[in-house]
């Protein structure tokens, strides 16, 4: 069988094809040639598909789940196939069976010998390779398939991560804000190549964010502490003095946009030392700690307060000497408490060593009192649990004379915990901490071991203080690690003074899974497109046109429209040549003809004016025969559809037509003229429309947020008749659906499925999505299990074998993770054959469509699926893996 080489490809949702003619993923059979080209046994169309590493660059040390099935001619899964697969991998590459991810090896447990059956037709399975250079994965078969085999060549490189990427010099300190925006300082003048003065922010997925900018040299020398403030703001803390010029004696506020926030200032000169720890009230004042003694020149020993303008709070009581020494780490409790590590022994004359907590008015909180002498040496790091209790890291080797070295937890009144045991600890000083969701302990600092096992400058540590093995960081960072962050999405930031990462490239910062694998260098450049994907339309020959907010595709102009080639490249054949669009496309149809239509919120195209609705030729070209006269539609369209006599429906914002009233829908003929026996009675539809569906017999399905047509009460769905008119034959019982409708798919027995923000149906509990009879009524018989699903529908989409693909803002249905996409039976309950892989889609998708080989592209915000780069755009296979 013949193989080839994996290459990065612009897109994640390519299917490689071993065998050119075959047509997915790696076929294993034998006999005579069966339908898509595959080798399969004479009279039984079976074959083996290898599916995870399509379009993949393969990457040293990096986990990738992948799976093998036994799958028909049309990619279902086999029935009646029985067959004992064994996957062999070349030298250097790894298998991990036990489905953990890539832990460390363990013989016992692992396997690469299967069977597939029609009762398990599946088996998935994670690969990782230790080397560089040429491997392989080859599958051989026995049984019902014969003896054959097929190999898969990989070409597996080092992370593509150089020294260009990411900051030039050392991170100490990392934050996420309430948006998922991440928050960087450090040494570093560059990132990516553009300047950042020791500051910077980067989006979720670990891309530079422009609109925050330091415009110009920003601060002058370090920042070792980030907090985000109300309203999109940044305090930093440092050895700085200034900022872009402007004094700033080592603490200052950013604005959202990265400019100096003039109103926050410092008079007079300043902290005289370094601020180590910066900690915002829920008041917005804000809490310095460090090694200075004064504040413009009036002594304030290592901690201070100031009011929103910059100015010292004299509220904030130091009675007496304040710290003896240097308070290095600082945390805001719930209560609004401080706690303080650092190298004092006292507070005010109170004996403190190394640790204390302070009233919200900085008055010492007497309730905080270790036992005895308490720590035997300095805090360098602390973090709150949710519980209350307190974990330090730093240079001590006990506390109050029972051994903790390095690390501690106590108690919410400052006695040791003892059911946190860290053994021998580590062998050299924490540098930050961390808590994860689960309550798991996130350690970066200056160490190589903790309790005698390898665990270099990075660690995970269970509640009970155990080395967390689940971690498997490898050879992990080449050196110190300063910052460390548990991010909301369940992955890890680090940063610090090192250059690599478990063998690959990440100088500075990395980015690990929650397993500890090196996942992406946050300045890794972006590829795909730039923007969200709102709708798909696909076209006979297979070929997807995009439409959205996104203007780029691997820097080539596509402005809000592009069409993608079967393997994810762009159709550089069709050419929204010049401006494109000049404003968002949210709906597409594509005509028998291959012409599409695109609606949205555009004025024109190419500029030539195209008001909210516009028609193409299949070249991507502007068709001029198509030409609204006057001013078009007035507002923005959300939805299109075609009818058979090929009339098109829009439905949408928008009030009227070339100054004719047309309240929210519309139906346009083929010439771009308006439809005039089409016309609504009286005020028509009172809000948006979300929703088109036309009927055989002509008339039309309506879904959005109106409630009434004509002062009829429709709440959120109606049936109009083919002139407009509201057909009163369809009416919903009772109160009706209690909420919008997004999404209506008419199934082949004229019920309606219909999907959106709704709860109920006439009192009746229907969890975002519903099947309506022909008359409007609630049908029982479609009846999704438990709670169904959590938040709400955005699309809904015709599936094979009468199942439905659904899509939304939802992540679990009935209790069970489906993150943003789901495949129900016709009942309404969930398909237990569709199952994404790991965390699934990391982001909200708008569409979700089945293409003709029973693929599943997906658009939306997303920007990676399972931790693997997806930006806005994946197919998944028909299983839910990612294609």
């Amino acid at each position: 069988m013949d193989s080839l080489k994996i290459y990065q490809l612009p897109l994640l949702i390519t299917t490689l094809l071993l065998v050119s003619s075959c047509g997915i993923g790696l076929c294993v059979g034998g006999g005579g040639i069966g339908r898509g080209g595959c080798p399969l046994e004479a009279g039984v169309e079976v074959r083996l598909m290898l599916s995870g590493l399509e379009g993949l660059s393969i990457r040293k040390n990096d986990c990738y789940p992948i799976t093998i099935s036994a799958v028909d001619s049309l990619g279902n899964p086999a029935t009646g196939a029985s067959t004992s697969v064994t996957l062999s991998p070349s030298s250097g590459v790894v298998l991990y069976s036990s489905l953990l991810g890539c832990q460390t090896y363990d013989s016992a447990l692992e396997q690469n010998t299967f069977t597939l059956a029609a009762t398990a037709s599946q088996v998935v399975l994670y690969l990782r390779s230790d080397t560089t250079g040429p491997a392989s994965l080859t599958a051989s078969t026995s049984g019902a398939l014969a003896i054959v085999s097929g190999e898969q060549t990989l070409e597996v490189q080092e992370a593509p991560f150089d020294t260009t990427n990411g900051p030039d010099y050392t991170v100490y300190a990392v934050s996420q804000d309430s948006n998922g925006d991440i928050y960087l300082g450090g040494d570093f003048t560059a990132f990516d190549d553009a300047a950042r003065g020791r500051i910077l922010r980067l989006n979720s997925d670990g891309g530079l964010d422009s609109a925050f900018s330091t415009a110009g040299s920003g601060f002058n020398s370090t920042v070792q502490s980030i907090a985000p403030y109300p309203g999109g703001k940044v305090v930093a803390g440092g050895n700085f003095s200034s900022y872009n010029g402007t004094t700033r004696g080592r603490l200052a506020m950013l604005n959202a946009d990265g400019s100096l926030d003039t109103d926050f200032a410092l008079p007079g000169s300043g902290f005289n030392n370094d601020v180590y720890s910066v900690v915002v009230q829920p008041n917005g004042k804000v809490v310095a700690l460090g090694a200075f003694w004064q504040l413009n020149g009036v002594n304030t020993r290592s901690a201070a307060r100031l009011n929103a303008d910059g100015g010292p709070d004299a509220t904030f009581a130091l009675s007496g000497s304040g710290f003896t020494h240097g308070a290095f780490a600082g945390a805001l409790q719930a209560d609004g408490k401080i706690v303080v590590g650092g190298l004092f022994t006292a507070y005010n004359g109170t004996a403190r060593n190394f640790v204390a907590r302070l009233n919200s008015n900085g008055t010492l909180d007497t309730s905080f009192a270790p036992v005895g002498s308490g720590l035997s040496g300095y805090v360098r790091a602390l973090a709150i649990q949710a519980d209350g209790k307190i974990v330090v890291g730093g240079f001590f080797s006990g506390y109050n004379g029972t051994s903790r070295p390095k690390i501690a937890r106590l108690n919410a009144n400052g006695t040791l915990d003892t059911t946190f045991v860290p053994g021998t600890g580590f062998d050299g000083m924490p540098q930050s901490l961390s808590i994860q969701a689960d309550g798991k302990i996130l350690v970066g600092g200056e160490f190589t071991s903790y309790e005698g096992t390898s665990a270099p400058y990075v660690a995970r540590l269970n509640s009970d203080g155990s080395l967390d093995s689940s971690f498997s960081v490898g050879t992990g960072a080449s050196l110190w690690v300063y910052a460390i962050a548990a991010l909301n999405d369940g992955t890890v930031v680090a940063g610090g003074y090192f250059l690599s990462f478990n063998g690959g490239s990440a100088p500075y910062l990395a980015r690990l899974s929650a397993d500890g694998i090196l996942i992406a260098t946050p300045g890794a450049t972006a590829t795909g497109l730039d923007d969200a994907v709102v709708d798909i339309a696909l076209q006979p020959d297979g070929k997807a046109i995009l439409g959205g907010h996104f203007r780029l595709h691997n820097g080539a102009s596509s402005p809000h429209i592009a069409r993608m080639n079967l393997n994810g490249s762009l159709d550089t054949t069709f050419v929204a040549a010049g401006s494109g669009f000049s404003a968002v496309v949210g709906a597409l149809a594509v005509q028998v003809d291959g012409k599409v239509i695109a609606g949205g919120a555009f004025t024109a195209y190419n500029g030539t004016s195209r008001r909210r609705v516009a028609r193409l030729n299949s070249d991507g070209s502007l068709d001029g025969s198509f030409v609204q006269s006057g001013t078009g539609l007035n507002d923005e369209v959300s939805s299109i559809s075609l009818q058979a006599d090929g009339k098109i429906m829009v439905g949408g914002y928008f009030t009227s037509y070339n100054g004719t009233s047309r309240r929210r829908i519309a139906r346009i003929q083929a010439d771009g003229t308006l439809d005039e026996t089409f016309a609504q009675v009286g005020t028509g539809l009172n809000d948006e429309v979300e929703a088109l569906a036309p009927q055989p017999d002509g008339k039309i399905i309506v879904g959005g947020d109106f409630v009434s047509y004509n002062g009829t009460p429709r709440p959120y769905l109606a049936r109009l008749n083919p002139d407009g008119s509201l057909d009163a034959t369809f009416t919903q019982s009772g109160t009706g659906l209690d909420s919008s409708v997004t999404s209506v798919l008419i199934q082949t027995d004229g019920k309606l499925v219909v999907g959106g923000y709704f709860t109920a149906y006439n009192g009746t509990p229907v969890s975002r999505i519903a099947r309506v009879n022909a008359d409007g009524s609630l049908d029982p018989s479609f009846l999704p299990s438990g709670t169904g699903l959590n938040s709400s529908v955005f699309s809904l989409a015709q599936s094979s074998s009468n199942k439905i693909l659904v899509c939304g803002s939802f992540t679990a249905y009935d209790g069970i993770a489906t993150p943003y996409l789901v495949r129900l039976n016709d009942d309404g309950t969930r398909d237990t054959t569709f199952s994404q892989t790991g965390i699934g889609l990391g982001a909200t998708p708008y569409v979700a469509v089945e293409t003709v080989d029973k693929k599943i592209l997906v658009g939306g915000v997303f920007r990676n699926y399972n931790l693997t780069t997806a930006r806005f755009l994946a197919r998944l296979i028909h299983i839910g893996s990612l294609d």
